[in-house]
């Protein structure tokens, strides 16, 4: 019986699918090691870290913004701006009566946002619209970096004017000013958003 031919692959047919969204992810601020830093507020806000979408369209790109892995990772929008806030004194008691002394807060502030590269083929039309929404998104973003420095400075004067009173008081006087400008400076953030429509106004 004669050999027959070895059995042969069959031909796979293999399409390109372009890429869409490329991102190294996305890391929350950590929060700032206060051990050598001045007193009063020291603030580090990192540039903004993206993940880059692809398109020949504007339809094409606002699919790529909508899926990307890591901007869904991240959350709901388009963008993010986060903050962690950490803070760190000296409680000094004098005859029964505490003070704060050598109050340092620590504000870590970093984004998240879409890049776009437009390419030779790119319409100049797509190009411009694309310069416009990504400044226009940056402003959004930057006005929740300026909310999160102001309110953080506004938590590092309130700690270093709390003054000298009984150590058991003073003691819920600092947490409850710790808590109340959390409060506020996450109000002040949601407040922005509502008013912008999360940007889409501006």
């Amino acid at each position: 019986m004669a050999a027959g031919a070895p059995n042969q692959p069959a031909a796979v047919a293999t399409i390109e699918t372009p890429k869409s969204c490329t991102s190294a992810g996305y890391t929350l601020p950590n929060a700032l090691s206060l051990t050598s830093t001045a007193t009063g507020l020291t603030s580090v806000i990192d540039p903004p870290t993206h993940y880059e979408v692809y398109g020949s369209s504007l339809s094409a790109l606002r699919i790529a913004v909508l899926n990307c892995p890591a901007r869904r990772a991240a959350g709901s929008y388009h963008a993010l701006t986060a903050y962690q806030l950490n803070w760190a004194y000296t409680p000094v008691a004098t005859n029964g009566v505490c003070r704060l002394e050598n109050v340092r807060v620590g504000l870590h502030v970093n984004q998240f946002m879409p890049m776009f590269s437009p390419g030779s083929t790119t319409p100049p039309s797509v190009a411009s619209t694309w310069d416009a929404y990504s400044q226009a998104l940056k402003t959004h973003e930057d006005g929740h970096t300026a909310l999160d420095i102001e309110y953080a400075t506004k938590l590092a004067t309130a700690l270093q004017n709390t003054g000298d009173m009984n150590c058991a008081t003073l003691t819920r006087q600092t947490q409850s000013i710790i808590d109340s400008h959390i409060t506020m400076l996450n109000t002040a953030n949601e407040l922005y958003d509502s008013q912008t429509n999360h940007g889409a106004t501006q």
